[in-house]
């Protein structure tokens, strides 16, 4: 009986080691499972924070290259809508169309450039070419009813000699317009810049418009007329008679450097150089006056191409601006 319960006890003694020693075992295995576990983990974190970054790495890649490009495409919209306009009387600008709106007279010699952007108003810079006018006098005559209000200037400026008259700001805070000219001498004539703008004293609204008027003055370029069909031979504008009561044409040439005008009336042309003077009619407005091969004549151009001639007879006619190929014509026929 005793062996037998001894045997018992051992059998009992054994069941408990080998039951201790499994659960040794299992924690042992558990243990190395989580720290495999948290390996595992840490290595995935670790993949991950790497994937992470070259992702952002690409990402920011990406995004450095796509400015770029945006600013390459940008410069390029930029320069594409940079355009020139050349005048056929001599002188062209820069401008943006984006920016401008350009609208031109029936014969050219007048072109508005209407800014099209945000405005208190119509704010334009208009270019017309006044023939065999003289720049000082153009501008003394536009303001010689308001002078007061105008800071009177001559010298040279970017493009050249000029003659301005810049209009005083206005007192007090509120809206005005402001209306400045610049006579500029070209080809023996004159090319009147004439600015409108609306001021609003609203910097975001009002600097726009001014940079952009700038970019016109700050580009803008004289040179000579195309010559007409005889060389050395320039036109420099003309008017005819339409009022029904005439049919004299008067055409203003620049010869070898001289200016000159031929009159024509019926089949009789007058030829000379031209030398004129200022003269005023009764209603108070002057005109040109001139005398060729004995005879005395007059002229005036006046806005929206059309002007006043007076014949041989001191008559006056209400006239329009002669066509190049006209004057060209009468140069042929005159036989000079």
């Amino acid at each position: 009986m005793k062996k037998k319960a001894l045997c018992v006890l051992l059998t009992t003694a054994l069941c408990l080691g080998l039951a201790g020693c499994g659960k040794e075992a299992a924690t042992s295995d558990a243990e190395g499972s989580a720290m495999e576990a948290v390996e595992e983990t840490e290595e995935t974190e670790e993949a991950d924070t790497a994937a992470d970054a070259a992702d952002a790495a690409a990402e920011e890649t990406a995004e450095t290259e796509a400015v770029a490009e945006t600013e390459e495409q940008s410069g390029e919209e930029a320069a594409a809508e940079d355009a020139v306009y050349e005048s056929q009387n001599g002188w062209s600008v820069r401008y943006y169309p984006s920016v401008f709106n350009v609208n031109e007279s029936d014969d050219k010699n007048q072109v508005d450039f209407v800014y099209s952007g945000e405005a208190g108003g119509t704010s334009m810079a208009s270019f017309q070419f006044l023939a065999g006018q003289d720049p000082k006098t153009v501008r003394d005559d536009l303001i010689k009813d308001n002078a007061d209000n105008y800071e009177v200037n001559d010298g040279e400026l970017s493009f050249g000699p000029a003659f301005w008259a810049d209009q005083k700001p206005a007192e007090g805070n509120d809206p005005y317009v402001k209306e400045d000219y610049y006579a500029v001498p070209l080809n023996d004539g004159t090319l009147l810049i004439d600015v409108l703008v609306h001021i609003t004293r609203q910097d975001e609204i009002d600097i726009p418009i001014s940079d952009s008027i700038a970019m016109l003055f700050d580009s803008l370029t004289l040179s000579e007329s195309t010559p007409a069909r005889d060389e050395g031979l320039v036109y420099m504008g003309g008017l005819y008679s339409h009022d029904g009561k005439s049919d004299m044409n008067l055409a203003l040439f620049r010869k070898d450097g001289v200016p000159v005008v031929l009159v024509q009336e019926g089949d009789k042309f007058y030829y000379g150089d031209l030398e004129t003077e200022e003269a005023t009619l009764e209603d108070g407005s002057t005109y040109n006056k001139f005398s060729v091969e004995g005879k005395t004549f007059g002229y005036r151009f006046d806005e929206e191409s059309t002007g006043v001639l007076m014949d041989e007879n001191g008559d006056l006619h209400d006239s329009l601006e002669l066509d190049e190929s006209v004057a060209q014509d009468m140069w042929s026929e005159s036989g000079n």
